[in-house]
């Protein structure tokens, strides 16, 4: 998806799940999407609630669309149809300062 200028995109992580990865500006956030939070990332705080707000706007239709990603990559469902969205360690040093 890109928005503003942002690139959102989701981001499968091995034992953590599906998580949206958030690019503006020379900055990047990798959000939850239940329950809605930042888990990392170096954007500004405006650029974060923003985002957060948007995804919180969005949460069903964004959960249906990481279900989907799930069933097409063999990701991680749930059995209650919703892909399982856990805890874990954080994301990649794909987020870490360069």
């Amino acid at each position: 998806m890109k928005s503003k200028g942002m690139v959102i995109g989701f981001l499968q992580l091995p034992g953590i799940g599906i998580r949206l990865y958030v690019v503006y500006g020379g900055t990047e956030m990798t959000l939850e999407l239940e329950p809605v939070r930042v888990v990392e990332g170096d954007a500004p705080a405006w650029l974060q609630e923003m985002v957060v707000r948007w995804v919180r706007r969005n949460q069903l239709k964004l959960l249906g669309m990481a279900q989907q990603r799930c069933q097409l990559f063999g990701g991680n469902g749930s059995r209650h149809g919703r892909p399982q969205l856990r805890d874990g360690p954080r994301a990649p040093h794909a987020l870490q300062a360069r």
